[in-house]
């Protein structure tokens, strides 16, 4: 019974002596990679964290914090807890950005607003993390570093809708992606057809961050169907859902006559 009993004990020994081997070579093998990626993960958990914070201060005052609410649609702008420049540099923008000074506003809901964990002077620098407002007060926080993770393209929109509709135009309205592809997204590819049509036209209405738009020109008494992509510096989205939307008789109100 001895002899088994050591021998079982012996076994568990070796287990755990090669598992702790293992984590030393994983980690041995590219330590810079290793912290890197753990840092990327940090960030992506922080990322999330303020956004929450955003979130839950929105629902238990009914609208966003006052400093949020000025910010242009669609503009990135450095997290900080205080005044510092409204000249900060962002890598994954490439570019300096304005900042928006959060200060205590969340410390209900974010007691602690978080920090790079490579910034070493966020008193002029920033938190390294920074935020986009959409028109429709959805605000998206991502980190303006990361070491593991290359930008890839972003997801498609959401919930593509038809607003209102005249004799050439229809009005479309939608979300802005859950991802972002770790790029900024810069612009909304919008097509549309004839439902009886074989081939999407594409509707150009500039480069634009809108989550909105109407597109024009088009036939009276026609059923067409529409749908948009998002675009970041990698490339293009998948288009999202396809909405259909028949315009007005011509002579009817509500539109403008071709």
């Amino acid at each position: 019974m001895n002899k088994k009993a050591f021998t079982l004990i012996e076994l568990i020994i070796v287990i755990a002596t090669i598992s702790i081997l293992a984590v030393f070579a994983f980690v041995a093998i590219d330590p810079g990679k290793r912290i890197g990626e753990a840092n990327d993960s940090e960030r992506s958990v922080e990322s999330k964290n303020i956004e929450k914070a955003i979130e839950k201060y929105a629902v238990d005052n009914y609208t966003l914090p006052q400093a949020i609410l000025e910010l242009d649609n669609g503009i990135p702008y450095m997290i900080t807890s205080a005044f510092i420049s409204d000249s900060l540099y962002c890598s994954e923008i490439g570019e300096n950005i304005s900042e928006v000074v959060l200060g205590t506003i969340l410390e209900d809901y974010l007691p602690i607003l978080p920090i790079d964990p490579q910034e070493e002077d966020p008193n002029n620098n920033g938190t390294g993390y920074y935020l986009i407002k959409s028109y429709d007060n959805v605000t998206k926080v991502a980190p303006c570093s990361l070491y593991a993770f290359p930008a890839n393209v972003p997801g498609p929109p959401i919930a593509l809708s038809v607003g209102a509709v005249g004799v050439n135009t229809v009005s479309l309205g939608w979300y802005i992606p859950d991802d972002d592809g770790g790029s900024i997204i810069y612009d909304y590819s919008i097509q549309y057809k004839e439902s009886t049509a074989g081939t999407w036209e594409i509707f150009n209405d500039g480069e634009n961050t809108n989550t909105w738009a109407t597109v024009a020109a088009l036939a009276a008494d026609t059923l067409y169907l529409f749908q948009v992509a998002a675009v970041n510096d990698v490339g293009i989205s998948n288009y999202g859902n396809i909405v259909s939307q028949q315009t007005e008789p011509s002579g009817e109100s509500g539109g403008e006559e071709g």
